[in-house]
């Protein structure tokens, strides 16, 4: 993973200021009156306010570092990498932060400016470039680093479910939904509180189940991600794509 990118430090711009000269003898002195010589059209022209001698921090939403934010975040990443793998973690966040873009479209702007410049789909290559880095920066800067940290989990589930449907093997269903969504609903050492991440992919299952089958029988959502629920969504990816299921899931978690 390539380091973290230090922060710019934008240059200080020459000031385009009258000089003391001109404005005590030149045409605004001798011509007009104070008054306006430091109004134009009714703005006032008198203070201006000084340039700040250090740059302003780079903030997400929530106030924290962005630096700081996207350097845990990192950490995220290189966790998953140990169980995952380095290819894998890395297009997980990819394929989270494009999902997270397209539920997130930039805002529109007032006619009297130009159109936000959109930003492309990150490569799904694996590989964290400038191009990654980048959409790392600027997703937790706009949205900040907790709908980053959701968006990542959801990769990691579509790169799953990917693969399981590419094979056709639902197997490991159970244990990779929990191990990626329970540290942001609960303390992972808890095993009594409920798995609510399990309802809501037995929820999403059930809406899009009976789409393909005519048979479907309707999962009981008990938050338990058992052998019917792991055989439902075997079927569910016969007849659906696994981008499609993992954005409905991730409707049904709130995180899109």
């Amino acid at each position: 993973m390539a380091a973290p990118v230090g922060q710019a430090l934008g240059q200080r711009p020459v000031g385009l200021l009258i000089g003391r000269s001109q404005g005590e003898t030149g045409p605004h002195r001798q011509g007009v009156g104070d008054a306006h010589a430091r109004r134009d059209a009714g703005t006032p022209r008198g203070t201006i306010r000084a340039i700040p001698a250090q740059p302003s921090p780079h903030l997400t939403p929530q106030g924290e570092d962005l630096w700081q934010a996207t350097g845990r975040l990192g950490g995220k990443v290189a966790e998953a990498a140990a169980t995952d793998g380095a290819d894998n973690a890395v297009k997980s966040l990819q394929r989270g932060l494009n999902m997270l873009g397209n539920a997130n479209p930039l805002p529109a702007r007032s006619a009297a400016y130009a159109p936000y410049t959109k930003l492309g789909p990150v490569a799904e290559d694996g590989t964290y470039g400038p191009q990654t880095d980048f959409a790392l920066k600027h997703a937790t800067a706009r949205l900040g680093p907790g709908k980053v940290e959701e968006a990542f989990a959801l990769g990691r589930f579509n790169t799953f479910a990917r693969e399981a449907q590419r094979s056709g093997n639902a197997e490991g269903l159970e244990a990779k939904t929990h191990t990626v969504f329970a540290p942001l609903f609960r303390d992972p050492a808890d095993t009594k509180a409920p798995k609510l991440e399990g309802g809501a992919l037995q929820e999403t299952l059930n809406d899009l189940g009976p789409r393909g089958q005519d048979d479907w029988t309707p999962l009981k959502v008990d938050n338990w991600i058992g052998p019917k629920t792991t055989e439902a969504f075997g079927k569910v990816l016969k007849t659906e794509d696994a981008d499609g299921i993992t954005a409905a899931f991730g409707r049904g978690l709130g995180f899109l």
